[in-house]
């Protein structure tokens, strides 16, 4: 949270200096204000990767430099507790992971592993929903062949607690 509320300053301060209003920068942006609003508090996840590049632009930013530090990240190991199980119609098991952001570190609390950023079929950005990249249309998470998991293997499986880095405030 720390680094997304670090990007949405970071952006409130260049608007500033260069005499924007939420308002007049949404609108050269193509975006709502509240959208630009809510980023700059933090939510990272208010503006399209279309939209943060249009306000780099508008903006004379670096291209992309705002898109880098906002990424979404997941975990792909398949017995990571961390995922969701569904069931398609054809009887298929998928696996749908969390989003996470990048201040979140560079490893999984549920299971070590360390995350990912794109798919590693075409390479494509995280979209930070869904168990299927949408340019491609790969599972993120894969599920080995021949491994079948029934749902009561699995919710044996999500009673595993997290891993935590840093002890919990008393």
């Amino acid at each position: 949270m720390i680094r997304q509320m670090q990007i949405g300053k970071f952006l409130k301060a260049e608007r500033q200096k260069q005499g924007f209003s939420q308002k007049k920068l949404a609108e050269a942006a193509a975006c709502s204000p509240s959208a630009l609003c809510m980023f700059e508090k933090g939510k990272t996840d208010a503006l399209s990767p279309e939209r943060l590049n249009q306000l780099c632009e508008v903006l004379g930013l670096e291209e992309g430099a705002l898109i880098a530090s906002a990424a979404k990240r997941f975990c792909c190991n398949e017995f990571c507790p961390s995922h969701t199980l569904y069931r398609l119609g054809n009887g298929q098991t998928v696996l749908q992971p969390i989003a996470v952001e990048d201040a979140a570190g560079a490893f999984c609390c549920w299971c070590g592993n360390e995350y990912s950023s794109s798919c590693d079929f075409c390479g494509a950005a995280f979209s930070g929903s869904g168990a299927f990249c949408p340019e491609c249309g790969s599972a993120y998470v894969m599920i080995s062949e021949g491994r079948v998991m029934d749902e009561l293997a699995y919710e044996n499986f999500k009673n595993i607690q997290p891993i935590r880095s840093t002890p919990r405030r008393q």
